[in-house]
C-alpha cells in the first residue's frame, strides 16, 4: 500500500461511525462492509490528501 493510499485509509477510518455503520448494514442486509462515513467526507479526505502530497512532492 502507498503512502497516500495509508493516508486516506486511516483518514476514513478516523470518521467511522458504528452508529451510522449498523444501521446501515442492517438496512442493506449486509451485502457490504460499511463504516459509517459518508462520501461528502470522504470526498474531503481525498482532496486534502492530494493537495498535501502534491504540495510535499513540490508539484503544486
Amino acid at each position: 500500500m502507498t503512502d497516500i493510499t495509508k493516508t486516506i485509509v486511516t483518514e476514513i477510518n478516523k470518521l467511522a461511525d458504528s452508529k451510522k455503520a449498523n444501521w446501515w448494514n442492517n438496512y442493506l442486509k449486509n451485502p457490504v462492509s460499511f463504516i459509517g462515513v459518508g462520501i461528502p467526507q470522504i470526498r474531503d479526505i481525498l482532496i486534502k490528501t492530494r493537495k498535501k502530497h502534491l504540495f510535499l512532492a513540490g508539484k503544486r
